[in-house]
């Protein structure tokens, strides 16, 4: 058993008790965990927490956390995702993805995640840098 805290206590009283029915299924499991754990306005937090998703460290880092927050809104539109995607980005990515033609929110992250980051110098604003972001395995 992996459970702890306050999970390990929930899952012991729960299957302890038996008046309530007993839980068969994976699916049923995963239910009954989010019932008594995620807040009942999740949806509701994570499209707030969407709207002010800015893109302020790697682009890596950016669509990390969209893709992130995106697992707990089922209600949004397709063409809502992306807009969500894309405004949070710095101009500079806006333009990048606009220019490689990104149209839905899929192709975006995918564009997204092959951009070089543009990153200021330690001298200043004036002498921006570029900097490919490392992915595992590569030489520095």
């Amino acid at each position: 058993m992996y459970l702890s805290s306050d999970t390990k206590l929930w899952w012991l009283t729960r299957t302890e008790d038996l008046a309530r029915p007993t839980i068969e299924s994976w699916e049923d499991f995963v239910r009954e965990l989010k019932k008594q754990f995620l807040p009942t306005n999740n949806a509701c937090m994570a499209g707030e927490a969407l709207r002010r998703l800015r893109h302020t460290g790697t682009v890596r880092e950016y669509v990390k956390h969209f893709a992130s927050l995106m697992l707990d809104v089922k209600n949004m539109s397709d063409e809502d995702k992306f807009l969500n995607f894309t405004s949070g980005f710095q101009n500079w990515a806006k333009v990048e993805l606009r220019r490689q033609g990104a149209r839905d929110v899929q192709s975006a992250m995918a564009m997204a995640d092959a951009l070089v980051d543009y990153r200021s110098s330690d001298h200043g604003e004036g002498g921006g840098q570029r900097s490919k972001e490392r992915r595992p395995g590569e030489e520095s």
